[in-house]
């Protein structure tokens, strides 16, 4: 699996900020959060099967 913070530098201030509001509300995220979170993950993974795509047509 990519490490986000390696994928975008900007994903690792937003982590960064997520973990020490995590903290400060004693681990709840907001719905919001979630959401985004699991649309890059899901952004992710597309991006790395089309990766796949691409590398196999070109071989």
């Amino acid at each position: 699996m990519i490490r986000r913070e390696t994928f975008d530098p900007t994903w690792t201030e937003y982590f960064e900020k997520r973990e020490q509001l995590k903290k400060e509300t004693k681990g709840r995220i907001s719905l919001l959060e979630q959401v985004q979170d699991a649309a890059h993950s899901l952004f992710q993974k597309a991006a790395g099967f089309l990766r796949k795509k691409g590398a196999s047509r070109k071989a």
